[in-house]
């Protein structure tokens, strides 16, 4: 029980200092010992799963106990690498996502660090201690002493709960910020409440007081200001949303050893309306929530991913206000449909066709999928033959972690020591896929679609900030400097003949769908009881929300702090109560 207890302090530290293992274990247990409230409470937690071994005798007691401990260091394994690629613990909910792992491979392995096995030297010790003393352990089998600890421990657990409030908050309360939780509740304590909540948690009927709150919150998120040159500036044009794989906007205007590293988006953000301050907003299922937020403009779930838990929800989406106004809509990825069940959602939210990669010839696979020069080249002639006006929602897959881009695909010229690392690889990756973007604009005008379609491009969410914060961190402090991205990703707006601008106020993935319907002629009373986010375009707001509650905003809109963290809670409603279609029966 006390090596469970150690494990569980020496892996909060590393949640909280985020540099495991070169900080060495003792700064582990240093820090995590300042952030436990109560030390008791991660012993309780630990004498709850060990208790069960007093019901037992002998061997069965040893086997019990080797396998409990083996178990635990596994899980906490998982753990670390999952919080090294999404700064949280992961859930119950991340069961549904097991299906998608294959295609990951390459990117859990660079997650994983040597030293992380160190977690099993105590299952190593008992499994000698067995081996040296053959007669097992030499505690007796006591069910009293099950009893006395398994409800001493329970009831401690529920005193502290209702005595000791964290912040104003139960202990027992999912925060905001995943490492509080932890820190809190303890690991162990977090995967036992974590399916505590799990069979709590389900699709949920709301209130008439709720369905008054969603309501007022909308209203209150409304601004009733006159339409500007902006409005309908895309009225009639075909829409394409590029949407690029791990895709950050500090890369864009910036060159490396004299070389620029995105050419192509250099270029063509002088003929944009670009904004350089939009924040990612993705959960558990990155790439999937950032498609439903730019075609829904409602955050993602706080637990799991809205494709696997909620696909068939209804919602007032882009695709059926572009339909509205005579558009057909298509959804192209080059993965299977079944991938995070993106094509079931994506039909749900009104998505007319959807094609996958049973559509394309697998010619030049590079990693997760096919390359996007092979995806975007295949990519032309389809969009050439679709009936015009059509909307477009595009992915790309080849600049996803660990950026291991084969070597005749890797055009800068950089250290060879920076090459080898995850950011050189990221420098490769990324100017990798400009370069196809760039052809795959050129053949678009080649085609002469280019003249009367608008392009819609921007980052699925960050890339290397996002999951390798480690290789940054060993960087010296100027070159880090030089690399700050700040959870942002780009947005632009391109089409031929647009006179290019560039905007610097603060915004979020949910606020793309209500930009782009504003600057495609679509009425804000269609979207604006709907949608969460708000037209960048016609705005005198400038805030956003991470998905871990952060608030990031300009000194004028602090006191808008409450009302946009209370979206986040409004958006899980929002889902888990299917509420668009209770509003609207007969909404599809």
């Amino acid at each position: 029980m006390g090596l469970i207890l150690l494990k569980n302090i020496i892996l909060t530290g590393y949640t909280v200092n985020r540099t495991y293992p070169s900080s060495g274990i003792w700064n582990e247990v240093v820090t995590s010992l300042q952030w436990i409230p109560s030390l008791s409470s991660y012993l309780c937690w630990a004498a709850i799963i060990v208790a069960p071994c007093l019901l037992l005798a002998g061997k069965a007691q040893y086997w019990f106990l080797l396998l409990l401990d083996a178990g635990i260091s596994s899980l906490f394994i998982i753990d670390l690498w999952f919080f090294r690629a999404f700064w949280k613990f992961p859930s119950i909910y991340h069961l549904y996502e097991l299906g998608n792992l294959p295609g990951l491979s390459s990117a859990i392995i660079s997650f994983i660090h040597p030293s992380d096995f160190l977690l099993f030297l105590d299952v190593l010790a008992l499994s000698l201690y067995y081996w040296h003393y053959r007669g097992g352990l030499r505690l007796k089998k006591s069910i009293a002493g099950f009893l006395f600890v398994a409800f001493a421990s329970l009831g401690y657990l529920y005193y502290f709960n209702k005595t000791q409030l964290v912040d104003g908050d139960s202990v027992f309360s999912t925060r905001w910020v995943p490492v509080e939780t932890i820190a809190v509740l303890s690991p162990l304590g977090y995967h036992i409440h974590d399916v505590y909540s799990f069979t709590e948690r389900k699709k949920i009927v709301l209130a008439p007081e709720e369905r008054e709150k969603i309501k007022t919150w909308y209203e209150q998120n409304k601004e009733d200001l006159p339409p500007n040159r902006y409005k309908g500036l895309f009225h009639n044009l075909n829409l394409i949303c590029l949407q690029c794989e791990s895709l950050e906007n500090f890369v864009i205007g910036k060159s490396i050893a004299g070389q620029e590293i995105t050419p192509t988006l250099n270029r063509i953000k002088k003929d944009s309306l670009y904004f350089t301050h939009i924040m990612e907003q993705v959960g558990d299922g990155t790439s999937i929530d950032a498609e439903f937020m730019v075609n829904t403009s409602v955050y993602p779930l706080q637990l799991g991913s809205v494709s696997l838990l909620y696909p068939q929800n209804a919602y007032n989406s882009l695709p059926l206000l572009l339909k509205k106004n005579g558009y057909r809509t298509f959804d192209i990825h080059p993965d299977p449909g079944a991938y995070w069940n993106w094509m079931e959602l994506m039909k749900a939210i009104g998505m007319s066709d959807c094609l996958d990669s049973a559509r394309f010839k697998m010619d030049e696979v590079i990693d997760l999928g096919l390359s996007d020069g092979s995806f975007l080249r295949q990519a032309v002639p389809i969009l050439t033959s679709l009936p015009q006006p059509f909307y477009s929602y595009m992915i790309t897959l080849t600049n996803h972690g660990p950026f291991d881009l084969p070597e005749n695909f890797r055009e800068l010229k950089l250290d060879e020591k920076l090459d080898q690392t995850e950011i050189g690889g990221y420098l490769q990756s990324v100017h990798y896929t400009d370069k196809q973007i760039g052809i795959f604009l050129s053949s678009l005008e080649a085609a002469g679609l280019l003249n009367n379609t608008v392009i819609a491009l921007f980052g699925d969410h960050c890339g290397i900030h996002k999951f390798y914060g480690e290789a940054l961190a060993k960087l010296p402090k100027d070159q880090q400097a030089s690399l700050e991205n700040g959870n942002r990703i780009p947005v632009l707006f391109y089409t031929n003949n647009l006179k290019g601008e560039q905007f610097e106020n603060i915004g979020g993935q949910i606020d793309i769908f209500p930009t782009i319907a504003y600057l495609m002629g679509v009425e804000k009373k269609e979207f604006e009881k709907t949608a969460m986010g708000r037209t960048l375009l016609n705005t005198h707001r400038s805030y956003a929300v991470l998905n871990d509650g952060t608030f990031i905003s300009s000194k004028s809109d602090e006191n808008l702090k409450g009302h946009a963290l209370e979206g986040l809670n409004i958006a899980d409603k929002i889902i888990r109560s299917n509420y668009f279609q209770s509003v609207n029966p007969g909404h599809r």
